[in-house]
């Protein structure tokens, strides 16, 4: 059986700092759900596309946006992405989790006074290119902070919260004036039940108020976080030991335990965390691009946070949030936007679910293949019922049932499960660079999305509608399956348990089941058995390479 990892017998209230700063950090995921006002809903109101497109009197407003524009307005924004996490792990490595976070949030802030400036495209573009770099600074770095400071029982707790202040983070959504003007999250994220008041009212007045109005809502979030609110809580502890700032880090660890944790219980929980960061600091030295792939544990590492990230975007979830609406209206169904209301309250519901299950039944890889499967299915049902009968009342509610079981699988299991395997399965010294990797790969693959989707849905090009979900289906299938043979299980692990097991090269199937023997199985006795202080005594017991491997011999 895998060893219990329950520190002591503390409850949820007596972890409250720790989980109160987590929060606090995890509240910054609304500032990466800020792109939907920069560019998404902006570009369905007339007072923006009389700035920054061109009149169009086949359209109901008058107004459009050539798709090249379109495309270079996401493009920029991967381009951004890109260059921010590329330079996450040299950036993280100099000023830390927080400050980094708090570099992403002044990027936003200027982009969006920038986008309330301009009034031409190429300061549209150039506000869209900040908005990538902060994206990219922005969700790594709040991702990295709650991986490496929440407890391991609560890991996928606050993970799921951040999930909810990601999508209520995207909440400006207004009725749809342009079918192929809407944000890739746009019809499964609660937020657009919050943040439509803003928008369908600020669409109302005239010329360029529809669009400042919302920026400036967006502006006050971002600054509040440029202002140093995310400095209020500690640093993380395991970065402040990479950096050899023992002292700093023992007072940081400290301001996240319970009141109760003894001074020599946290120095005994520093000494594995510093030992578990030798061991992986032995194999290589200094952090670059090749050491994600230099050594045969960091390249699989690697590899398997790059591959869960791709399975977000491989669900099809890109082009069923930016042509959804689209589709509705194709299927004969009229009101899109209510309909975009109720697909909104379901992600809702699903995400209050998963955040109330996720401590006790978060097990990654079994709720990560079964969201990947019913998303594979709801491509085929709606391809299959819209090639039987396109257009027809029956395929509307069909299409509509499955927006719904579609935002089960993805929200309620694919969005929250992927994302907590990706902050867990790195080394600590290749933490911030591996995660940089998978936000990079993850923007890469929506990109190449938003490319070809039009080209698959506009009927004046192949005109296939929802038959383009048939695309989709056997990507979910693959995903699944590269997920049942290479994802280990790793649910209530402290990451030293993780470094252990790892380096032990157990192959996936083994992680659930396996009792650590090295620095992992000392981090979790120092739990329940006082006489173990300081790993210098139990050396033998440290060296993980030999007993680990030994062990699964």
């Amino acid at each position: 059986m895998a060893t219990s990892i329950v520190s002591r017998e503390y409850s949820m209230m007596d972890h409250w700092k720790c989980l109160l700063s987590c929060s606090v950090v995890a509240t910054t995921a609304f500032l990466y759900g800020m792109d939907i006002i920069i560019v998404d809903t902006l570009q369905a109101m007339p007072g923006f596309l009389e700035v920054f497109g061109n009149r169009d009197p086949t359209t109901p407003t008058g107004y459009n946006i050539s798709p090249i524009r379109q495309q270079l307005f996401g493009t920029l924004v991967v381009l951004g992405n890109i260059i921010s996490c590329g330079s996450s792990g040299l950036v993280s490595h100099y000023i830390g989790r927080r400050a980094s976070i708090w570099v992403g949030s002044v990027f936003l802030t200027l982009a969006t006074v920038l986008m309330m400036v301009v009034d031409t495209i190429g300061g549209a573009y150039a506000a869209r290119f900040l908005v990538g770099i902060s994206q990219g600074f922005i969700y790594t770095f709040f991702n990295l902070y709650l991986q490496e400071c929440a407890p391991a029982r609560y890991r996928g707790l606050v993970l799921s919260i951040s999930g909810a202040v990601l999508v209520f983070g995207r909440p400006f959504v207004i009725e749809d004036v342009s079918p192929f003007m809407q944000c890739p999250y746009e019809k499964i994220t609660p937020g657009s039940l919050t943040g439509s008041i803003v928008a369908n009212y600020s669409v109302k007045l005239p010329g360029r108020q529809q669009y400042l109005i919302p920026l400036g809502v967006s502006l006050v979030f971002s600054a509040v976080f440029m202002f140093g609110a995310v400095f209020i809580v500690p640093e993380s502890p395991r970065w402040l030991l990479l950096q050899n700032k023992d002292d700093e880090a023992r007072r940081s660890l400290k301001a996240l335990k319970p009141k109760t944790e003894s001074e020599y219980d946290i120095n005994v929980e520093l000494s594995y965390m510093k030992a578990a960061i030798d061991e992986e600091k032995r194999l290589a030295q200094g952090v670059t691009f090749k050491d994600a792939f230099r050594h045969p544990v960091d390249r699989r590492r690697t590899m398997l946070v790059i591959g869960t990230a791709l399975l977000t975007p491989v669900t099809g979830i890109t082009w069923h949030g930016t042509y959804g609406t689209y589709m509705f209206q194709m299927a004969g169904i009229k009101k899109p936007f209510e309909q975009s209301v109720g697909l909104a309250a379901s992600a809702l519901g699903f995400s209050i679910m998963n955040t109330l299950t996720i401590t006790k039944m978060g097990y990654r890889r079994l709720w990560l293949i079964a969201g990947l499967l019913i998303c594979g299915a709801c491509n085929v049902v709606m391809a299959a019922t819209y090639q039987a009968h396109p257009g027809s009342r029956g395929s509307g509610i069909v299409t509509i049932a499955m927006f719904h079981v579609f935002n089960l699988g993805y929200i309620g299991m694919v969005l929250t499960y992927s994302r907590l395997i990706c902050g867990e399965l790195p080394s600590q010294r290749l933490r911030a660079l591996t995660l940089g990797f998978a936000v990079g790969a993850n923007a890469i693959a929506e990109w190449v999305t938003n490319i070809i989707a039009p080209y698959f849905l506009n009927p004046a090009a192949l005109g296939w509608n929802a038959k383009f979900a048939y695309l989709w289906a056997p990507g979910c299938v693959l995903g699944a399956l590269w997920a049942y043979l290479y994802l280990p299980e790793v649910k209530d692990r402290r990451l030293e348990e993780i470094d252990e097991m790892f380096l032990a090269r157990l192959p996936a199937k083994k992680f659930r089941q396996y009792e650590c023997v090295g620095i992992g199985a000392l981090a979790v006795a120092s739990d329940s058995s006082p006489s173990i202080s300081n790993v210098a005594d139990k050396k033998d017991e440290v060296t993980v390479i030999a007993r680990a491997v030994s062990n699964s011999a």
